[in-house]
């Protein structure tokens, strides 16, 4: 059924035990160090390179193979594998032979037969040291889950070759070569490539279900990857009931060389959600300092149970591996520890993102204060290892991006908790920053339905009025999106159609509630903010169906939130000049152009103190101004143009291309109206580039352009 070996994604690997097999004077052993995770096809590729090589590398070769049983109960000592290597030579060792003896006895035929060897399986430097020769031409091979650093301190010429689970499209090669028993058509892929990915390409997993496929010509392709779908079932669903061909039994024979510390940090690691980990998180789910978990990780590493990543400092886990981690964590760590872990995530990374909300947004009334100055006070550290994120990573998005899953998969696991983690609602809230300004919307939903049951189920008043604002906001981005969103009237079709009527029922219901909730517990700040928001939701049904009273309401409720805010002790200057923007905008759509201008000419004036750090707010000022200028009295559209490039001069500095597309867009519109072809192409052209390949709002601006008299557009 399977070929005994397939080249896919071994090609690089074989070129370089070629170059390094080929390098030398030929006076010395060539030692070739191949190491790689459990299961990633060590063996396979060196016996398929020796028997490629054995005539090509040395005209008069043998090759010779000894599996040292390193990672199993049942370890081969040196004395027992040099008298297997001597049998290959036809040389039958005295019984009474000292190892010595033996050791001069197998150097004399390996100098004069100059074979490849092959001591597979190795599970430290001392147990193939004695198997070295010091002389000749022979070629070693030397195959272990690590990388055996302490030959390359010992000796003088090591060389290393890493094999690497496969790319996406070489398991798939892979697949079809060793599934020879069933064709895998066009049709197929979809399954195969669903199948590979469960597999975590990892070419032994990849063997057992091709195995699996073979034996049961039943089992299609779709039945089988959703039997490999589930998570925590994989490992058994490659199972085909032979314990020496069996995950478990590979996996376990690399867990089992781990000191005790190292062995509770990779199950522990089991409660990490996501595929990577750091000193940080390990330290967390530990209990224990960075310097410790620094050092668990890279005894892991070695033991082939995690990937390094080359930058950041993080190492991966592959699906089938944190399976496996999950199954002995169940198997030996108590229901409390498991709990307690859960706690410290959740108290830390809760720690972790109001500490970069606020970074981003200096007084934010929605940072928790309180929850940042007891993080801060308690976990002095994190500071500092934040802020090393930030160098490492650039950004707090960047971070966040990479975090994202973990902290969305914690919410959901310590929400549905029975019961759920106090803090759990808590850290569902403080996800809402990232989570909005990156358009995650599915991940918003998540996090805000299982975090509200949490709260509702704890009866935490003060955590379910945050997490009902969240709601409204999270109907209120989808408003204003649709709002904000580049249509083209002409050719209906591009983010035309109107959000459903209840999502404006929706956002101002779950406002209320969190107003009257907030009220209730004391959370003034938000019910300042909330007030605000409901303004906006207000201001947005105001402009889907316009009259005087519809933009009376919003402008009463922003004037209400403004003078909420007003009465607050703390520094309230960023919402203050934010309502500002958004109050103007009331104002100037219900034709009160004065009252407009006034609002933004205050809000620009109090931008111009960079401590306020609100770049986004002032390009949004600088947005509406031109707006007012395209319809006030005494205002040209010159100046309205004016106006948007010193807002996209302020958006391009920012991570958001939408924000900088949109803004060229409409500046091309202002002046394709006023026959500034030219110009309005070269607007369009950097709007049409910003936006992201296949964007409904990409096409929309494309056919502006092609509108253009003379029909010759660069983007077409």
């Amino acid at each position: 059924m399977m070929r005994n070996f397939s080249e896919a994604g071994r090609h690089e690997v074989l070129a370089q035990l070629d170059a390094f097999a080929l390098t030398g004077e030929g006076h010395y052993p060539r030692i070739i160090n191949v190491y790689g995770t459990p299961g990633v096809g060590k063996t396979a590729v060196v016996v398929y390179w020796a028997n490629l090589r054995e005539v090509e590398v040395r005209a008069s070769a043998v090759s010779l193979y000894v599996d040292l049983r390193g990672f199993s109960h049942n370890r081969m000592e040196a004395p027992e594998a040099l008298g297997l290597l001597l049998q290959c030579f036809g040389v039958s060792a005295n019984p009474a032979a000292s190892f010595s003896e033996l050791s001069d006895l197998y150097s004399s035929h390996m100098s004069s037969n100059n074979p490849i060897v092959i001591l597979d399986n190795a599970v430290d430097e001392d147990q193939v040291l004695p198997l070295l020769p010091q002389s000749g031409a022979s070629t070693i091979i030397i195959t272990s889950r690590k990388r055996l650093d302490g030959l390359h301190a010992r000796l003088e010429a090591v060389d290393s070759v890493r094999v690497d689970r496969l790319k996406p499209h070489e398991s798939l090669a892979f697949l079809r070569e060793v599934l020879r028993s069933r064709e895998i058509t066009q049709d197929d892929m979809p399954q195969a490539e669903r199948i590979v990915e469960y597999c975590a390409h990892l070419p032994i997993a990849l063997k057992l279900a091709a195995i699996r496929l073979h034996i049961d010509p039943q089992l299609g392709l779709a039945d089988y990857a959703e039997e490999l779908k589930v998570k925590r079932e994989r490992i058994d669903a490659l199972d085909i009931g032979y314990p020496d061909a069996n995950l478990l039994t590979v996996f376990e024979s690399s867990y089992e060389q781990l000191s005790n510390e190292a062995a509770k940090a990779f199950r522990r690691i089991a409660l990490r959600i996501s595929s990577n980990i750091d000193a940080y998180s390990l330290a967390v789910l530990t209990g224990c300092g960075l310097g410790s978990a620094q050092r668990r990780l890279r005894e892991i590493e070695r033991a082939g149970l995690l990937e390094k990543v080359t930058i950041r400092d993080r190492y991966l886990m592959h699906d089938l591996l944190h399976d496996f981690a999950h199954r002995k964590f169940e198997e030996i760590e108590p229901f409390d520890d498991k709990r307690a872990a859960q706690e410290r995530l959740v108290d830390r990374y809760l720690g972790c993102l109001n500490y970069a909300f606020n970074a981003l947004n200096a007084n934010n009334p929605m940072v928790e204060t309180d929850i940042l100055a007891r993080w801060l006070d308690e976990h002095p550290d994190d500071k500092l290892v934040m802020n090393q994120y930030l160098k490492d990573f650039g950004s707090w998005r960047d971070w966040f991006a990479v975090e994202r899953e973990h902290l969305v998969e914690l919410v959901v696991t310590t929400c549905s908790g029975q019961p759920p983690l106090a803090q759990a609602p808590w850290l569902a809230f403080s996800l809402f920053y990232f989570l909005d300004t990156g358009y995650l919307w599915p991940d918003w939903e998540t996090v805000n339905e299982a975090g509200l049951k949490a709260a509702i189920k704890l009866n935490d008043g003060p955590a379910r009025a945050r997490l009902e604002r969240n709601f409204g906001r999270f109907y209120l981005t989808q408003v204003r999106e649709w709002s904000n969103v580049l249509r083209d009237d002409i050719h209906p079709g591009a983010g035309t159609r109107h959000p459903p009527l209840s999502q404006y029922k929706k956002a101002v219901a779950h406002f209320k509630c969190s107003r009257k909730l907030g009220r209730d517990t004391g959370w003034d700040q938000g019910v300042a903010t909330v007030q605000r928001e409901l303004a906006d939701i207000y201001l947005e049904q105001a402009k889907l169906n316009p009259s005087p009273d519809a933009f009376d309401l919003a402008i009463t409720t922003y004037q209400e939130a403004t003078e909420l805010f007003r009465r607050l002790d703390a520094d309230n200057r960023n919402p203050l000049v934010s309502l500002k923007i958004s109050l103007s905008e009331a104002y100037r759509r219900r034709g009160d152009y004065p009252q407009a201008k006034t609002c933004l000419d205050e809000a620009l004036h109090d931008l111009e103190d960079e401590s306020l750090q609100m770049p986004r707010s002032k390009a949004f000022a600088y947005r509406h101004l031109a707006e007012l200028y395209v319809v006030a009295p005494g205002h040209s559209w010159e100046e309205a143009v004016t106006a948007l490039d010193h807002a996209y001069e302020i958006y391009r500095r920012s991570p958001f291309a939408v924000d900088p597309a949109r803004t060229m867009a409409r500046k091309g519109q202002l002046l394709a109206e006023h026959s500034q072809y030219a110009e309005a192409r070269a607007a369009y052209q950097t709007a049409h580039d910003l936006l992201p390949e296949q964007s409904l709002e990409r096409e929309v601006v494309r056919r502006w352009l092609a509108r253009l008299p003379d029909g010759e557009t660069e983007a077409g």
